[in-house]
């Protein structure tokens, strides 16, 4: 039996770099005095290693984003609450 080939017109590829989720993340930071890459680049720099889409990268940082804004409005609220009790119960 012949080995199969793929089907004229068709492009096959491989995928030069394996996606790894628990490969270390390597950022080099240029000069001494800099400082460390926040969060959400470092979060770029993961997706852009692991050959993502544009999309997928811009749609995991907006998550992100929104989940660290849900976190900050939550701890908000109870310092607030704690802070300043109501002193007449509803």
């Amino acid at each position: 039996m012949p080995t199969s080939k793929p089907p004229k017109g068709r492009k096959t590829h491989k995928r030069k770099v394996p996606r790894n989720p628990t490969a270390p993340l390597s950022v080099s930071v240029s000069t001494e005095t800099a400082s460390p890459p926040r969060l959400l680049d470092r979060v770029r720099a993961a997706i852009r290693v692991r050959h993502f889409s544009v999309l997928t990268e811009k749609a995991y940082v907006g998550w992100i984003k929104r989940f660290i804004f849900f976190l900050t409005s939550v701890i908000l609220m109870r310092w607030v609450r704690v802070r300043y009790p109501r002193t007449s119960p509803i």
